[in-house]
């Protein structure tokens, strides 16, 4: 999943959005020494720490869709490992285009939300997320996910960042070829996510742990991360 999927997968609560960015931004266990060198860890809502969990738990899940497989084999063999990353651009463009379908509130307006905590909340961010919510808030990226151009874009320098901008490239033009028979794969898969997103978020909410190191010990034993 990607960015403007995970904050929408969320929900409202300010904690859970600040950790669905914080996702891509932290690696490791939760309560491990790799996990805290990232990131402002003793001042960190409990919320936040849950949504953290919950990116992680979305994106397992995620993973796990056996559509994923059939997007797969519309891209060559031999970009297997950049399917992934493809594929979460590929579906928030797709989410874009459809989001009035997913949620009641402006695409537009729900971005001006996010940005907005986002902003409101930088003192909890390394560096590296602090740089790219500033360069999602300063190019308005969650409103601009559904234009190719912009998706051409990042997938031209990532894929120069892993030295595999042709085969990047070679690989998004076989989806975008195939985008009317892609379209239905995302409804089925997003449809399960949703599930799977309320169902963990409503449990996450609903406990109420002593403290953070609570909240990792029960995610490590229901392996979300």
């Amino acid at each position: 999943m990607n960015f403007l999927a995970h904050f929408h997968l969320a929900g409202t609560d300010p904690g859970f959005i600040i950790g669905a960015l914080l996702g891509d931004f932290t690696k490791g266990p939760i309560n491990s020494r790799s996990f805290h060198k990232n990131i402002a860890f003793n001042s960190l809502p409990m919320n936040t720490v849950k949504g953290v969990c919950l990116h992680r738990a979305v994106d397992a899940a995620f993973d796990r869709r056996a559509a994923l497989k059939k997007l797969s084999a519309l891209m060559p063999k031999e970009s297997q490992r950049l399917h992934g990353i493809i594929l979460d651009l590929f579906f928030d463009y797709v989410l874009s285009h459809h989001w009035e379908r997913y949620c009641n509130q402006p695409l537009q307006d729900f971005a001006q939300t996010i940005t907005q905590t986002l902003s409101d909340n930088q003192g909890y961010f390394c560096t590296k997320s602090s740089d790219f919510s500033r360069r999602l808030i300063e190019h308005q990226l969650l409103e601009r996910y559904g234009e190719r151009s912009l998706i051409y874009a990042i997938a031209e320098r990532l894929g120069q960042r892993l030295g595999q901008k042709k085969l990047m490239m070679q690989s998004i033009e076989e989806l975008w070829a195939h985008e009317k028979q892609c379209i239905p794969y995302f409804f089925e898969i997003y449809a399960e996510m949703q599930i799977i997103a309320n169902d963990r978020r409503e449990k996450l909410l609903a406990d109420e742990p002593s403290s953070i190191s609570t909240v990792c010990h029960k995610a490590s034993k229901q392996n979300i991360f």
